[in-house]
């Protein structure tokens, strides 16, 4: 799609001068800016007396369309293999979530505890990295299809944003604590999935994952406890 631009000038003068006329001048912005992004644009960039661009971005839907599944000579009925698939890209989304968030707190982590927090983030990088490619490589044993690309899993994570703007040690501990604990447990409930579908390797795939969550979960949440 094409890009938008909105000029101030076509919207009056916009000042911070608190005076009525400014501040209806802004509000008659405000209205523009939010009609179009009720169409679809995205990202608004600009200051005061410069021009904003609005950059239209085609929302990409969750996809709802069956993925192919490959003959196997997997003794699991091919239904019973359909949804473990589903159930494993799923999980597959919030952990490669948790891998970047991992790696954002390893990247950006500053103050007295540095080195040590720094090291331990990427170690449990490290081993996410793992449970993604276990989770990963379950799903394709199954005849399924991985759906691991940035944007399928944007629209899919369960997890929450990672803040972007934190710093201290205190503060990348407090968020992946969260990140790591949301995590485990949607492992946890999918160990009991799994089992529902009758599909023992995948429950203790899940079951191997929560482990290992729950002992990082340990190291990070240690350092907010006293």
């Amino acid at each position: 799609m094409t890009a938008t631009r909105v000029d101030h000038d076509s919207l009056g003068p916009v000042n911070v001068a608190g005076d009525r006329k400014s501040t209806r001048s802004i509000r008659g912005a405000d209205l523009v800016v939010r009609n179009l992004e009720a169409q679809g644009v995205r990202h608004v960039f600009g200051v005061p007396g410069a021009k904003i661009g609005l950059v239209r971005h085609p929302i990409q839907p969750v996809m709802k369309k069956e993925l192919p599944m490959f003959k196997t000579k997997n003794d699991l009925a091919q239904d019973v293999r359909s949804k473990t698939v589903v159930l494993l890209n799923s999980r597959l989304a919030d952990c490669i979530d948790l891998q970047t968030q991992t790696k954002q707190a390893h990247w950006n982590v500053k103050g007295p505890h540095f080195i040590a927090l720094h090291e331990l983030f990427d170690e449990i990088n490290e081993d996410v990295e793992d449970y993604v490619d276990t989770i990963a490589e379950r799903a394709v044993q199954l005849g399924g299809t991985v759906e691991g690309t940035a944007r399928a899993v944007a629209a899919r994570s369960t997890l929450s944003e990672y803040p972007l703007t934190i710093t201290s040690g205190l503060e990348h501990v407090a968020a992946l604590a969260g990140a790591l604990a949301a995590f485990g447990k949607q492992v946890r409930q999918g160990i009991g999935q799994a089992d529902e579908l009758g599909d023992a390797d995948t429950a203790d795939v899940f079951t191997e994952v929560s482990r290992g969550i729950d002992k990082w979960l340990w190291m990070v949440e240690a350092h907010l406890q006293q």
